[in-house]
């Protein structure tokens, strides 16, 4: 797995305006290391939703920010990708989970097509 890390930091704040971890995060992200990263002022965490099929992983990690009190979070939602799992359905059922998890556990995901 490949990922990156992006700190974007303005002088003036101690905000840290993006941390990226897309791909590698619902795997690689262990309770330790979401503990951890709240202790840095991410604003937003940044996560890629990119298939359906991993709804789940996907929803437990944005669980595991809510329990560590991150809250903004944003994600990349690929689209027309050369993939079964990418559909117009299974699209609107991504931001529809966004959406969700927003209401249920007050958080602010916002979400933008790739």
């Amino acid at each position: 797995f490949l990922y990156f890390i992006f700190f974007f930091n303005d002088t003036a704040t101690t905000e840290i305006y993006t941390l990226s971890l897309h791909d590698a995060l619902p795997i690689l992200l262990t309770e330790k290391k979401m503990r951890r990263l709240s202790e840095i002022p991410i604003k937003p965490l940044r996560i890629a939703f990119d298939h359906y099929s991993l709804k789940d992983l996907y929803e437990e990690k944005i669980r595991l920010a809510a329990k560590y009190n991150i809250r903004y979070l944003s994600n990349y939602i690929l689209y027309n990708f050369d993939s079964d799992d990418d559909t117009p359905e299974t699209f609107y059922k991504r931001l529809k989970i966004n959406i969700r998890l927003n209401e249920e556990l007050g958080l602010q995901i916002f979400s933008f097509l790739v």
